[in-house]
């Protein structure tokens, strides 16, 4: 292969891995940065949640276990759930985005009180110990969300928060920067190319046309052409094959 076309390919090769490598590396930690920020809204939506429900619930409990007393169809256990639904039966958190989709759990993981329409499962909940909370990202249907859930306790039994965040503009967001970035590629192969054999017939033609007068040298032929006049190791070679021609 000649040298004009290892410095093409070489060049393309390096110049199209070295620019997706970066854009590639800047659309996912953009990615990254603002996926954490999304977890951390929404870990601040599950906190408003459980701080309104221990304020409902501090009010309330004590009117609820005197009542209940009264009823013995209730036992413990039901008279927690039931007030935990009638707390957040008052209870919303609203964004942008509507009214975040919610789920309560007692501490045998049974659903005490859901809103909306996305489905929950007790995978998350059930890894989760009595001090820590945790997160997922979860696809449903076309959407994306994040799944934060965290324990609260009410007269010392074990309750689960757990709250939805749609983030579905994030991974658009992030397929719409990779079309683009598919685009540029594009558009970099072909002014890559145009520039990049404009570069590599400047930086070799001088050699060739040395490479043909040195065989014509190697026939008796002394008559060579004059070359390009530079002051790089290219001009320093040609002016020494100038001068050797002559003196023979």
């Amino acid at each position: 292969m000649k040298l004009f076309w290892k410095f093409f390919f070489s060049t393309s090769i390096i110049t199209l891995f070295m620019f997706s490598l970066g854009s590639s590396i800047m659309i996912n930690t953009l990615f990254q940065s603002t996926l954490r920020q999304e977890i951390d809204y929404s870990f601040q939506e599950n906190d408003i949640l459980r701080v309104s429900l221990a304020k409902e619930l501090s009010k309330t409990y004590q009117n609820a276990v005197s009542t209940s007393e009264a009823d013995a169809r209730l036992n413990e256990q039901q008279l927690q759930d039931s007030l935990v639904k009638s707390a957040l039966q008052t209870i919303t958190v609203s964004t942008a985005n509507g009214t975040v989709p919610l789920r309560i759990s007692n501490s045998l993981y049974q659903p005490i009180y859901t809103t909306g329409t996305l489905a929950f499962d007790d995978e998350l909940v059930k890894r989760l110990d009595k001090r820590t909370g945790g997160y997922e990202v979860v696809q449903q249907r076309d959407q994306y969300f994040i799944r934060a859930a965290r324990p609260f306790a009410i007269d010392g039994e074990t309750f689960y928060l757990e709250t939805y965040r749609d983030i579905t503009l994030l991974f658009e967001t992030r397929e719409k920067q990779y079309q683009i970035f598919y685009r540029l590629i594009l558009g970099m192969i072909v002014l890559s190319f145009i520039l990049i054999l404009f570069v590599a017939y400047w930086l070799t033609d001088p050699i060739e046309k040395l490479s043909k007068a040195t065989l014509r040298l190697a026939e008796g032929d002394f008559k060579v052409p004059a070359f390009r006049d530079s002051n790089d190791e290219i001009g320093f070679l040609s002016k020494s094959f100038s001068h050797m021609s002559k003196r023979g």
